[in-house]
Protein backbone atom coordinates (compact mmCIF):
# COMPACT_ATOMS: atom_id res chain seq x y z
CA UNK A 1 0.00 0.00 0.00
CA UNK A 2 2.89 2.42 0.65
CA UNK A 3 3.85 2.26 -3.03
CA UNK A 4 0.26 3.13 -3.96
CA UNK A 5 0.37 6.14 -1.61
CA UNK A 6 3.70 7.25 -3.14
CA UNK A 7 2.13 7.01 -6.63
CA UNK A 8 -0.82 9.06 -5.40
CA UNK A 9 1.51 11.85 -4.24
CA UNK A 10 3.49 11.85 -7.48
CA UNK A 11 0.38 11.95 -9.68
CA UNK A 12 -1.48 14.62 -7.72
CA UNK A 13 1.62 16.86 -7.58
CA UNK A 14 2.30 16.33 -11.30
CA UNK A 15 -1.23 17.30 -12.36
CA UNK A 16 -1.33 20.38 -10.12
CA UNK A 17 2.19 21.55 -10.99
CA UNK A 18 1.30 21.32 -14.71
CA UNK A 19 -1.64 23.64 -14.07
CA UNK A 20 -4.25 21.19 -15.36
CA UNK A 21 -7.89 21.68 -14.34
CA UNK A 22 -9.20 19.59 -11.45
CA UNK A 23 -11.16 17.47 -13.94
CA UNK A 24 -7.84 15.96 -15.11
CA UNK A 25 -7.16 14.94 -11.52
CA UNK A 26 -10.60 13.27 -11.37
CA UNK A 27 -9.71 11.11 -14.37
CA UNK A 28 -6.22 10.34 -13.07
CA UNK A 29 -7.42 9.35 -9.60
CA UNK A 30 -10.35 7.30 -10.90
CA UNK A 31 -7.74 5.00 -12.42
CA UNK A 32 -5.99 4.62 -9.04
CA UNK A 33 -8.03 1.47 -8.31
CA UNK A 34 -5.83 -0.25 -10.92
CA UNK A 35 -2.48 0.90 -9.46
CA UNK A 36 -0.40 -1.72 -7.71
CA UNK A 37 -1.11 -1.85 -3.98
CA UNK A 38 -4.50 -0.11 -4.09
CA UNK A 39 -6.01 -0.71 -0.64
CA UNK A 40 -9.30 -2.49 -0.05
CA UNK A 41 -11.79 -1.68 2.72
CA UNK A 42 -11.00 -4.91 4.59
CA UNK A 43 -7.34 -3.88 4.96
CA UNK A 44 -8.23 -0.69 6.85
CA UNK A 45 -11.52 -1.51 8.54
CA UNK A 46 -12.58 -4.37 10.85
CA UNK A 47 -15.98 -5.17 12.37
CA UNK A 48 -16.36 -3.02 15.46
CA UNK A 49 -14.41 -0.12 13.95
CA UNK A 50 -16.24 3.14 13.41
CA UNK A 51 -15.81 5.65 10.61
CA UNK A 52 -12.06 6.19 10.09
CA UNK A 53 -10.24 9.01 8.31
CA UNK A 54 -6.54 8.32 7.67
CA UNK A 55 -4.05 10.87 6.34
CA UNK A 56 -2.58 9.67 3.04
CA UNK A 57 -0.20 12.46 2.05
CA UNK A 58 -0.12 16.00 0.83
CA UNK A 59 1.97 18.98 -0.13
CA UNK A 60 1.78 21.84 2.35
CA UNK A 61 -0.62 24.51 1.15
CA UNK A 62 -1.27 22.81 -2.21
CA UNK A 63 -3.19 19.61 -1.48
CA UNK A 64 -4.01 17.06 1.21
CA UNK A 65 -5.31 13.48 0.91
CA UNK A 66 -7.16 11.09 3.19
CA UNK A 67 -8.47 7.56 2.98
CA UNK A 68 -11.87 7.08 4.60
CA UNK A 69 -13.08 3.67 5.79
CA UNK A 70 -16.87 3.51 5.98
CA UNK A 71 -18.69 1.05 8.24
CA UNK A 72 -21.70 -0.67 6.66
CA UNK A 73 -24.59 1.81 6.29
CA UNK A 74 -22.64 4.76 7.76
CA UNK A 75 -23.71 8.26 6.68
CA UNK A 76 -22.00 11.57 7.39
CA UNK A 77 -23.96 14.63 8.44
CA UNK A 78 -24.35 17.30 5.76
CA UNK A 79 -21.02 19.15 5.73
CA UNK A 80 -18.90 21.58 3.72
CA UNK A 81 -15.12 21.57 3.11
CA UNK A 82 -14.08 25.03 4.31
CA UNK A 83 -14.19 26.43 0.75
CA UNK A 84 -11.66 23.93 -0.66
CA UNK A 85 -12.02 22.03 -3.94
CA UNK A 86 -12.10 18.27 -3.59
CA UNK A 87 -11.94 15.00 -5.49
CA UNK A 88 -13.46 11.83 -4.08
CA UNK A 89 -12.82 8.35 -5.46
CA UNK A 90 -14.39 5.08 -4.35
CA UNK A 91 -11.68 2.43 -3.97
CA UNK A 92 -13.95 -0.31 -2.63
CA UNK A 93 -17.74 -0.50 -2.19
CA UNK A 94 -20.46 1.96 -3.22
CA UNK A 95 -20.93 5.47 -1.79
CA UNK A 96 -23.91 7.75 -2.33
CA UNK A 97 -23.04 11.47 -2.46
CA UNK A 98 -26.06 13.69 -1.82
CA UNK A 99 -25.19 17.24 -2.93
CA UNK A 100 -26.43 20.52 -1.41
CA UNK A 101 -26.02 24.18 -2.34
CA UNK A 102 -25.51 26.49 0.61
CA UNK A 103 -27.84 29.47 0.90
CA UNK A 104 -26.06 31.17 3.79
CA UNK A 105 -26.42 28.67 6.64
CA UNK A 106 -29.13 26.61 4.92
CA UNK A 107 -28.28 23.52 2.85
CA UNK A 108 -30.60 23.25 -0.17
CA UNK A 109 -30.76 19.83 -1.90
CA UNK A 110 -29.18 19.82 -5.38
CA UNK A 111 -30.48 16.52 -6.84
CA UNK A 112 -28.85 17.15 -10.24
CA UNK A 113 -25.41 17.07 -8.59
CA UNK A 114 -26.09 14.00 -6.41
CA UNK A 115 -24.56 10.69 -7.52
CA UNK A 116 -23.77 7.11 -6.66
CA UNK A 117 -20.09 6.18 -6.96
CA UNK A 118 -18.85 2.59 -7.28
CA UNK A 119 -15.30 1.24 -7.41
CA UNK A 120 -13.17 3.50 -9.64
CA UNK A 121 -15.83 6.22 -9.92
CA UNK A 122 -14.70 9.72 -9.04
CA UNK A 123 -16.38 13.06 -8.51
CA UNK A 124 -15.31 16.59 -7.71
CA UNK A 125 -16.60 19.75 -6.07
CA UNK A 126 -15.42 23.34 -5.97
CA UNK A 127 -16.25 26.44 -4.01
CA UNK A 128 -17.63 27.62 -0.72
CA UNK A 129 -21.28 27.13 -1.73
CA UNK A 130 -21.08 23.32 -1.82
CA UNK A 131 -21.93 20.77 0.88
CA UNK A 132 -22.76 17.09 0.82
CA UNK A 133 -23.76 14.04 2.82
CA UNK A 134 -22.07 10.74 1.97
CA UNK A 135 -23.33 7.24 2.77
CA UNK A 136 -22.06 3.70 2.38
CA UNK A 137 -24.95 2.07 0.53
CA UNK A 138 -24.18 -1.43 1.81
CA UNK A 139 -25.62 -2.49 5.15
CA UNK A 140 -23.25 -5.49 5.24
CA UNK A 141 -19.90 -4.47 3.70
CA UNK A 142 -17.46 -1.65 4.52
CA UNK A 143 -16.40 0.82 1.84
CA UNK A 144 -13.18 2.75 1.25
CA UNK A 145 -12.73 6.08 -0.49
CA UNK A 146 -9.91 8.47 -1.32
CA UNK A 147 -10.41 12.22 -0.80
CA UNK A 148 -7.99 14.84 -2.14
CA UNK A 149 -8.51 18.49 -1.19
CA UNK A 150 -7.03 21.76 -2.46
CA UNK A 151 -5.23 22.43 0.81
CA UNK A 152 -5.24 20.92 4.28
CA UNK A 153 -8.76 20.35 5.54
CA UNK A 154 -8.41 21.40 9.16
CA UNK A 155 -12.06 22.19 9.85
CA UNK A 156 -15.46 22.15 8.22
CA UNK A 157 -19.05 23.02 9.06
CA UNK A 158 -21.60 20.33 9.85
CA UNK A 159 -25.29 21.17 9.31
CA UNK A 160 -28.23 19.78 11.23
CA UNK A 161 -31.80 20.69 12.08
CA UNK A 162 -32.65 21.75 15.62
CA UNK A 163 -35.77 20.61 17.49
CA UNK A 164 -37.83 23.29 15.69
CA UNK A 165 -36.63 22.19 12.25
CA UNK A 166 -34.31 25.18 11.74
CA UNK A 167 -30.87 24.60 10.26
CA UNK A 168 -27.84 25.17 12.47
CA UNK A 169 -24.17 24.80 11.67
CA UNK A 170 -21.35 23.65 13.91
CA UNK A 171 -17.66 24.09 13.17
CA UNK A 172 -15.87 20.74 13.38
CA UNK A 173 -12.15 19.93 13.53
CA UNK A 174 -10.76 17.19 11.32
CA UNK A 175 -9.07 14.34 13.15
CA UNK A 176 -7.10 11.63 11.34
CA UNK A 177 -5.10 8.60 12.06
CA UNK A 178 -2.17 7.79 9.84
CA UNK A 179 -2.34 4.90 7.40
CA UNK A 180 -0.63 2.17 9.38
CA UNK A 181 -1.49 3.66 12.80
CA UNK A 182 -0.84 6.74 14.92
CA UNK A 183 -2.75 10.00 14.88
CA UNK A 184 -2.57 13.26 13.00
CA UNK A 185 -4.64 16.15 14.30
Amino acid sequence: MQGWIASLGERVSSVLEAGHPIGVLVDELGASVHWSGCPAAGQLWSPGDGYRRMAAGGCEGRWWAALIAWPPGHATPIHDHDGLWGVEVVLDGVIEVEAFSLDGEVPVPDPGASRVLGRGDAGMFEGAGYAHRCRNLSNRQPALSLHVYGGELGCYRGFERDERGRWTSVECRVGCSRVGGGTNG
